[in-house]
């Protein structure tokens, strides 16, 4: 006989009896059961504001409290860094573990899945794959990109005749228009005390009030029967190996580190108002040392080596935020001086290393992503 791994992808935020039935049906089906958690590894915002080790967490708990917890539930055997694993009586195990998103490369978003997958069923001894999903709308697009496995269809579990959704949850409890307690039959205790936790830290207080802040953004522009789209314009600096980023002073993202930038206006032309944002945000100069001292130089355009634009829908809690970046490289024999103006409090160069594998929870929107797509490239 065949052993399976049951695969489930979801963000899960947060996780609710909905998903909670369906895992449970997993794990009357097979032996293995994994949670691909998306959208992890990367900053909080009102759309993603919990830890993918949260969302493990509550919703194993929560199994638990459905399940005879002295027959089925042991305890997590592990936790480490990228999986928490739980185990389910004699042989079952529910393992959770983070997928990072990848916008605009969906070859890296699906090598990605592809080996925590398949390591996963090796380490196992597993036979055969089963991805559970519905081509419900374009959030289902992923399912076709994984054809040796089989694709499984996910029972719809509907409570109170209605279908739950993580969104109105988060929601309510962001915008305080409900308690976490109100949801404690849908969420479970764990999530609740965790959720209430959550809401009274630092963390918590600061997407409330940005919560509130995009609501008012967004407030002018309600009515327009098209909606809105708004034009940016980003600039990535690298020199010598290191890459610039402003700490953003005021909301969405206070706090967060964001590629120098900002909105174009309305009769400038979009790489004007990147020149523009170089001098007004981080108050970019570029020097050149010789005999007879330090001599300022101009921004020189053969110093932009590309330009492109980003325009993945879901980029900016804001609404609809198209991008176009513009790749700056300084020649390594030049000085750059820098200084936070505007809407930054602090400039600072980082390695691009770091910022590419050590800062995932700290830079703003998808600007980790951006940087990626334009220092990898070339």
């Amino acid at each position: 006989m065949n052993r399976k791994l049951s695969v489930l992808i979801g963000r899960m935020q947060p996780p609710h009896l909905g998903h909670i039935k369906l895992i449970e049906h997993m794990l009357k089906n097979s032996d293995n059961v994994l949670v691909l958690l998306g959208s992890s590894l990367r900053s909080r915002d009102t759309k993603n504001p919990f830890r993918w080790q949260d969302r493990a967490l509550w919703a194993a708990a929560f199994l638990a409290d459905r399940m005879d917890p002295g027959l089925l539930y042991r305890d997590w055997t592990r936790r480490e860094e990228k999986f928490i694993q739980f185990s389910f009586g004699e042989k079952k195990t529910l393992t959770f573990t983070p997928l990072k998103d990848y916008p605009y490369a969906n070859t890296r978003w699906q090598y990605q899945v592809q080996k925590i997958v398949e390591d996963h069923a090796d380490r196992y001894n597993l036979d055969e794959i089963d991805l559970y999903g519905n081509y419900k709308d374009g959030s289902s697009w992923y399912l076709s990109l994984f054809p040796r496995w089989n694709r499984v269809e996910c029972p719809f579990f509907k409570i109170d005749n209605r279908m739950l959704s993580a969104s109105d949850i988060r929601d309510q409890i962001l915008r305080n228009t409900a308690n976490p307690e109100d949801f404690s039959d849908l969420i479970g205790s764990k999530a609740v005390a965790g959720m209430s936790r959550w809401r009274s830290s630092k963390e918590g207080q600061r997407l409330q009030e940005e919560a509130v802040w995009i609501d008012n953004f967004k407030k002018p522009y309600a009515d327009l029967p098209y909606g809105i789209i708004f034009q940016t314009a980003d600039n990535v600096i690298t020199w010598r190996g290191l890459v610039l980023l402003g700490q953003r002073r005021g909301n969405p993202g206070r706090g967060l580190w964001a590629l120098p930038g900002g909105y174009v206006n309305q009769y400038e032309w979009i790489a004007k108002g990147a020149f523009r944002e170089l001098g007004e945000e981080a108050r970019t100069r570029v020097y050149l040392h010789g005999r007879n001292g330090r001599r300022r130089l101009k921004f020189d355009e053969s110093w932009m080596i590309g330009s492109k634009t980003y325009d993945y829908p879901g980029r900016s809690q804001r609404g609809r935020v198209i991008t176009t970046r513009y790749h700056w490289q300084i020649p390594d024999h030049l000085d750059v001086i820098h200084e936070a103006a505007d809407d930054l409090q602090r400039t600072q160069f980082f390695p691009i290393h770091d910022v590419l594998d050590k800062m995932d929870y700290e830079l703003f929107e998808d600007h980790q992503q951006i940087i990626g797509d334009t220092v990898l490239r070339y």
